[in-house]
């Protein structure tokens, strides 16, 4: 089983995902997959990703299709 190798996943569904589908992945933009959460545990978002990056999450969170 896929968890028990992972221990103490931080994100259970996404990291049993990720474990299984390492290297064989096609990403998504962002809106279908936004963790709405991210900047009440980091205030400071904008000074801690790349500039491009940044602008692409704020863009989803302003227009998501999917909330996680």
């Amino acid at each position: 089983m896929q968890l028990q190798k992972i221990k103490t996943p931080k994100y259970v569904d996404q990291c049993v995902l990720n474990s299984l589908f390492d290297g064989n992945v096609f990403f998504l933009d962002q809106k279908w997959n936004l963790e709405w959460h991210i900047p009440y545990y980091i205030p400071c978002l904008d000074k801690q990703l790349p500039p491009q990056l940044y602008l692409d999450y704020m863009s989803a969170r302003n227009n998501p299709f999917l909330i996680h």
